[in-house]
C-alpha cells in the first residue's frame, strides 16, 4: 500500500491531494482517493473507473491498472502534473 500525499512546494507542509495505491488482485492495482481533478490522465494511462470497487468491506470509487503499471502510476500520481492541478484555483 502506497499512500502519496501531493504537496505544495518543497518546504510547506500542507497536503493538497491524497491517493491509495492497494493491491487489488493478482493482476491489478486499485488507486482511491482525490482522484477527480486527474481523472483524464488516470484514463489516459489506461485506468478504468469504477465506483463500485471492494476496499476491504466497503466499495469505493476508484481506478484499476493492470499490477506491472504500478511503477508508472506512483511516478504519475507525484508529478508535477498532478501537482500543478491541485495548485490551480
Amino acid at each position: 500500500m502506497n499512500i502519496i500525499k501531493v504537496r505544495k512546494g518543497s518546504k510547506v507542509k500542507s497536503v493538497i491531494a491524497r491517493f491509495e495505491v492497494k493491491k487489488y488482485s493478482e493482476r491489478s492495482i486499485a488507486v482511491f482517493g482525490d482522484t477527480f481533478k486527474i481523472k483524464d490522465l488516470l484514463e489516459n494511462m489506461g485506468g478504468i473507473y469504477n465506483e463500485y470497487l471492494r476496499d476491504g468491506n466497503d466499495r469505493t470509487p476508484g481506478w484499476i491498472f493492470f499490477q506491472n503499471q504500478e511503477k508508472k502510476v506512483i511516478d504519475l500520481l507525484y508529478s508535477k502534473a498532478v501537482a500543478k492541478r491541485f495548485m490551480k484555483k
